[in-house]
């Protein structure tokens, strides 16, 4: 498996963003994979469990495939991304069962032939203050992620995206940033902090140009983005020139499009009923084994994986949870 790094891994929280450096966590991943022993991605890398992948290697290993990249959001240390986003992607890669029944079972998802974990500095070092403060992070980690697509390491068939929370703000400004030649096809954002009319955000114009498919998977009862994030969102704005708040999420609300808004036609939402009552932290593995949850899956999340899973069969989403509904 694969890790796509843009923050300094000599630091487990709150670490400095740094240009792309591609990982390889070596063939072993697989049901007996265990995220957690050595819990530490740079004991990994000390003992050679993971190794650096040269940029020769990259290239090879990525050109002509077609890649789906999971970013994290904010709060999320070094080895909590790796070892969430790892499982996640080693469910969708099908290199091994899910362990809660009617998870996300079987083989690789079709039309991602990798699935590749992206780690930023996206952590606290004061609990939820420095949330508004993230954002230079997340630009810095943007621009980085697209001088990394646009290098000549990546001669990729297709790209998509899969984010949870404050990483929707990585990819958007990634994509918003494009220039490479490869196509972009999905970009799926789950739990999404970015504001609720962010689609028709000019800023993000040229994001919602390059892709193909929007999905947003939102739920009201995330108290994290229905509560906490209008404050953020606020202090966001008054920090950030070109900043604005609607102080309505995305991820807890739904979008908010413009007559006319060009993201209509590419859009889909999936807005997670209440009684489902799913939090911010019910989307991505946690980095934990236990024999009651083997590689964090419960099954809220398990539930989540099997979302993701349709949204990439074949090239089209034909998903049984949660239900659609128009945007707003």
């Amino acid at each position: 498996m694969l890790v796509l790094s843009f923050r300094d891994l000599a630091a487990s929280r709150a670490g400095a963003v740094t240009p792309g450096v591609m990982l390889s966590l070596g063939g072993a991943i697989g049901p007996a994979f265990d995220w957690n022993d050595p819990a530490s991605l740079r004991d990994r890398l000390r003992s050679g469990a993971a190794t650096y992948v040269g940029d020769q290697q990259t290239r090879a290993q990525l050109s002509g495939k077609s890649l789906c990249f999971l970013i994290h959001g904010f709060n999320v240390n070094r080895d909590r991304g790796y070892a969430g986003l790892g499982a996640l992607a080693q469910e969708l890669l099908g290199l091994g069962p899910s362990p809660v029944p009617g998870g996300v079972d079987g083989p690789p998802a079709a039309g991602a032939d990798l699935v590749i974990p992206v780690l930023w500095p996206g952590d606290w070092w004061l609990p939820g203050v420095n949330y508004p403060f993230e954002l230079a992070d997340a630009h810095e980690t943007a621009q980085r992620f697209a001088e990394f697509l646009a290098g000549p390491a990546l001669r990729a068939a297709s790209l998509s995206f899969v984010t949870h929370s404050m990483g929707a703000r990585v990819a958007l400004e990634t994509l918003a940033q494009a220039r490479w030649a490869a196509p972009t096809d999905a970009l799926v954002l789950t739990a999404p902090a970015v504001d609720d009319d962010a689609l028709d955000d000019p800023r993000y114009a040229p994001a919602v140009a390059a892709v193909r498919r929007i999905m947003v998977v939102s739920s009201v009862k995330d108290s994290v983005l229905r509560d906490a994030f209008p404050l953020g969102d606020r202090v966001e704005a008054a920090l950030w020139r070109g900043e604005h708040s609607s102080s309505r999420a995305l991820g807890a609300f739904g979008p908010r499009l413009k007559p006319g808004s060009p993201a209509a036609a590419k859009l889909r939402w999936f807005p997670i009923g209440p009684g489902d009552d799913y939090g911010h932290g019910d989307y991505v593995p946690g980095p934990w084994k236990t024999d009651e949850q083997p590689n964090g899956w419960t099954p809220k999340r398990a539930r989540v994986g099997g979302f993701l899973r349709s949204a990439f069969s074949g090239g089209a989403l034909q998903p049984i949870w949660p239900p659609e509904q128009p945007p707003g």
